[in-house]
């Protein structure tokens, strides 16, 4: 793992990693439709030299439609299938419902994907503070996990996520890639900042620097 982030960060370019794009598994939706919008994203997304496709599940807000966990697994299937067939790796990013209930949907996802076809790409801030330990979490799973999402955040008087400053919120983040530094484990780690979004920061240059500085300490690379 450190061998392959360190030359990520010191090759200087901006490597195109994977594009990001939401799937919509509905009962009224065509889900042929969908694998195959996804593997036509695939295609193109390999030529100009990406390696993974992460898709994010709809989320159903306002009593939204939804689909079961074992159906849902079913079509996350074939699209890892297809993106397989194009040359890429599938990454299924989560967010909040997933971890939700008595039996989250991500413990069924994980149980009912084919490991060979669908990975995570583990947003840790949006599985806290309703999922398991973020760090018990990716001790527990990280070889499911190709691409993390490394975030902070604190919480407000609602429970509420607030994103914040690496470091300086309620995220065990060093607990969390420790299993990773202690493995053969080769993935991104990803650092996401959403506070002003679409806004930029007032300082980016700063914020990145900051961040960087704060990788290499939980990391060594």
């Amino acid at each position: 793992m450190a061998k392959q982030c360190r030359a990520s960060f010191e090759s200087r370019h901006i490597e195109y990693v994977a594009p990001h794009c939401n799937v919509n598994f509905a009962a009224t939706a065509d889900s042929t439709a969908q694998v195959q919008d996804l593997r036509r994203i695939a295609g193109y997304s390999v030529e100009m030299g990406a390696k993974h496709l992460i898709a994010s599940g709809s989320y159903p807000r306002n009593g939204g439609e939804t689909i079961p966990a074992e159906q849902k697994a079913k079509l996350l299937n074939q699209a890892g299938k297809a993106c397989r067939e194009e040359g890429l790796k599938f990454c299924y990013h989560n967010h909040t419902h997933e971890f939700e209930g008595k039996q989250p949907e991500i413990e069924v996802l994980l149980a009912h994907t084919d490991p060979k076809l669908v990975w995570l790409n583990y947003d840790i801030g949006n599985a806290y503070p309703i999922g398991p330990k973020p760090e018990d979490f990716s001790a527990e799973h990280f070889r499911r996990i190709l691409i993390y999402h490394i975030k902070d955040v604190t919480l407000d008087s609602n429970g509420k996520n607030v994103p914040t400053d690496l470091g300086a919120g309620k995220l065990d983040l060093k607990a969390v890639v420790a299993p990773l530094l202690e493995s053969d484990w080769r993935g991104w780690l990803v650092v996401e900042r959403e506070s002003g979004y679409p806004n930029s920061a007032v300082n980016p240059r700063a914020l990145l620097k900051t961040s960087r500085t704060y990788m290499r300490e939980i990391s060594g690379v």
